[in-house]
């Protein structure tokens, strides 16, 4: 089985999207960066195009939020792992989308969220959490 990296300064949702975490591990009041895991990513071939939130765009918790076309794999609907406002898209990603695959958790990033006031981040799994659920399968 393959080892999947699971780095320790975000958190994961069920459907394998991330959410980087301000500095001590909480949520913030300042944009966090939202992405997709390797393990969303196995198997999937090259990453064809992109498509992201317009920026200004509100997102809850659990929508669609982007969408991946694979050379290997149906598209890849992304789902945001928080409730808030888009504040600024990776341009990087636009201009090379296989990015996104060969550097899923630092320069392959999606886009930063201003999380709403109201969101916690419930529902959420911490990457020991997470960490279970992928042994679980």
């Amino acid at each position: 089985m393959k080892a999947h990296l699971i780095p320790t300064d975000r958190h994961y949702s069920s459907g394998h999207s991330w959410l980087a975490l301000a500095p001590g591990g909480r949520f913030a009041d300042y944009p966090l960066r939202v992405g997709v895991t390797d393990i969303a990513l196995a198997n999937a071939g090259d990453i064809l195009r992109i498509e992201l939130p317009p920026v200004s765009d509100t997102i809850r918790a659990g929508a669609p939020c982007a969408r991946l076309w694979m050379s290997s794999h149906p598209v890849l609907t992304v789902r945001s792992p928080i409730s808030g406002r888009v504040t600024i898209t990776n341009p990087h990603v636009v201009d090379d989308p296989q990015l996104i695959a060969d550097d899923p958790f630092y320069k392959g990033w999606l886009f930063a969220i201003l999380p709403s006031p109201a969101s916690s981040g419930e529902g959420l799994l911490t990457p020991a959490q997470y960490a279970h659920k992928l042994r679980e399968g």
